[in-house]
């Protein structure tokens, strides 16, 4: 009884033990994670919630970063936290590393043993008796995390733009009166908008009395805080995987993962920063347009009392500036609360009033039917010029004529079959034999042989390397061969060889296939090239590759000559079944299985 070529495969490469890895939640001294595998080098959390490793942030750049496990809908990944987020190192040759002196790469962490990910999202430095020296949770950027304590220590630090994650301008801080208060931090100019600067802390519902400075976001949706603060999120209750975020536009909201906006109880203002140049303008030239629940804080020019919006017109109307209840020299920290009683004119001129803005009186949902018009169903048809509507129908029609002539003269030209460089309906291109000759140099470097023809390296336009096949039995029609390398290109799998594409012309079959650098498994089966780890890999992938011919395909394809030459590998040991010269297609139900 002889053996199969794959079972052959299979204990040669299955010859010695083995043993099987699993994600790690931890890295050891000596160990590392390398930038160039961002999704193979990560630790990930013991439940499976949470993955850190490195992240791109832009062209050649990454963070090591924390995120979510699952993916959003969109593939796009949560992040929780990043590692020195203002420098992101090099996407290449860039590494975390735990030396075996106890010091951590990018990080001076001291004589530490053990960097861990625990299952709340906390990145930790800890030693092996379980000290911990560093933690991610006490460093946040623009995240909370439940159970992950905001302190007078810590402040959470938006981004600067979506796409720019570096610091940006709004911040979550603990004041030093103890309460917890929003600032917009920008290059000119810093002030605190939430809560309201005007109300004292008892009127925001705070307290200073307090002064142990810490805030926590409950699993379940609830964020409490030293000064009083709380809320409860609209879906409050144990289950979804929360975070609070310090959004790019001063907002702080909490989310679920994936994210979904939800509101606090207590409203907080929108936050915004507008600057307007002065400019005189006539007033006569200018009018106002009323923004209700709105309010630029701070630069009063003065106050005045009991002034109705006729007499604050007429008093401050003089071309210097914009004005609210208080006439304004600046407009900063702008914001809109639906609780804001007040309401704030801004002069604009008239042009832009009546171009872009009309007055919305009190807003009602009553709709009477008193008003209602009915509309004219009759319409008068104007009289066109029958001239120009003759002329245009005339470029058309000639357009169209001229169109079909071209589409005609390109069909009956066309190149006949086998020649040009054509795009057929297999999926991938048609070469000429020419460019395949002088892409070989006249077939002239050979790199393997088998029973089904001689393959020979080529370079194609792009410097893309080939593997060019002369299939040896060209006694086949083109209709037959065609409708092989048709059912080729609908072939998809990663274990099988990429084709990029084929020749029919004359008595000349070949085909063209990405070039593996490492060549055949045959050639490397007996080196030390391959440990076992990969051996274990070529032998999996190449079962999986064959299922999918014999298996998982409408019509199966066939093999019929796996040997170790056939089995190529790329150069990273990455094995694709190739040579399909031979494959046989029948169609399912119409062979027994048991013959084979």
């Amino acid at each position: 009884m002889g053996f199969s070529p794959l079972l052959l495969i299979l204990c040669l490469l299955l010859s010695l033990p083995f043993s099987s890895s699993s994600p790690h939640n931890s890295l050891t001294k000596g160990s590392s994670l390398s930038v160039e595998k961002p999704d193979e080098d990560v630790l990930i959390s013991e439940n499976g919630i949470f993955t850190s490793g490195f992240h791109p942030v832009g062209d050649n750049a990454y963070c090591f970063a924390i995120w979510f496990t699952e993916l959003l809908h969109n593939g796009y990944k949560t992040i929780v936290w990043k590692a020195n987020r203002d420098k992101p190192v090099n996407g290449r040759r860039s590494k975390l590393s735990l030396l075996k002196t106890g010091n951590l790469v990018l990080t001076d962490a001291g004589e530490l043993s053990e960097l861990k990910l625990r299952n709340d999202g906390n990145l930790i430095l800890q030693t092996l008796d379980g000290v911990i020296h560093w933690q991610s949770f006490e460093s946040p950027t623009d995240t909370l995390l439940p159970q992950q304590p905001l302190t007078k220590y810590t402040r959470l630090i938006s981004s600067r733009s979506q796409t720019n994650y570096s610091s940006g301008f709004y911040q979550l801080f603990f004041d030093d009166d103890n309460i917890l208060r929003l600032v917009y931090s920008g290059p000119e100019i810093s002030s605190v908008f939430w809560p309201n600067p005007w109300d004292n802390s008892w009127q925001a519902g705070r307290s200073t009395n307090n002064n142990s400075k810490i805030a926590i976001l409950y699993p379940s949706g609830q964020f409490v805080s030293s000064d009083s603060f709380g809320f409860l999120s609209s879906d409050f209750g144990t289950g979804p995987l929360r975070r609070l975020t310090m959004d790019v536009d001063g907002n702080l909201r909490p989310s679920l993962n994936p994210a979904t906006f939800m509101a606090f109880v207590e409203p907080i203002v929108s936050a915004l920063m507008l600057m307007i140049p002065v400019e005189d303008v006539l007033a006569e030239k200018s009018g106002f347009i009323q923004l209700r629940h709105v309010d630029f804080y701070g630069f009063d020019e003065g106050y005045y009392e009991n002034y109705t919006v006729e007499q604050c017109e007429k008093e401050f109307f003089n071309g210097k500036g914009f004005h609210l209840c208080y006439p304004k020299t600046w407009l900063f920290n702008g914001f809109r609360a639906l609780d804001f009683i007040s309401t704030m004119y801004l002069r604009v001129p008239k042009t832009v009033l009546a171009a872009h803005y009309k007055p919305v009186q009190n807003l009602s949902w009553n709709c009477s039917s008193q008003f209602s018009t009915q509309l004219s169903r009759t319409y008068k048809k104007k009289q066109g010029n029958e001239s120009l509507k003759f002329m245009v129908w005339f470029a058309c029609a000639s357009g169209g004529f001229e169109f079909i002539v071209i589409v005609c003269f390109l069909y009956y030209t066309r190149q006949p079959s086998g020649s040009g460089y054509l795009q057929v309906a297999t999926g991938f291109k048609r070469f000429t034999y020419a460019k395949l000759k002088k892409a070989s140099r006249n077939f002239s470097e050979e790199i393997g042989r088998g029973g089904g023809g001689v393959v020979y390296k080529g370079i194609l336009s792009g410097n893309r390397v080939a593997a060019i096949k002369v299939l040896k039995e060209a006694n086949q029609g083109e209709g037959e061969f065609l409708a092989e390398v048709s059912t080729i290109g609908r072939l998809s799998h990663m274990n099988l060889i990429e084709t990029w594409g084929y020749c029919a012309e004359g008595k000349y079959r070949l085909m063209v296939y990405r070039h593996m650098d490492h060549g055949s498994l045959a050639e490397n089966l007996y080196s030390n090239k391959l440990d076992w780890e990969k051996r274990l890999e070529i032998a999996i992938g190449t079962a999986k590759g064959l299922t999918y011919l014999h298996e998982e395909l409408l019509e199966w394809v066939l093999h019929c000559d796996v040997e170790p030459q056939n089995i190529r590998l790329d150069s990273n040991y990455k094995l694709k079944v190739a040579d399909f010269g031979l494959s046989k297609l029948l169609r399912r139900g119409g062979i027994d299985n048991s013959n084979f």
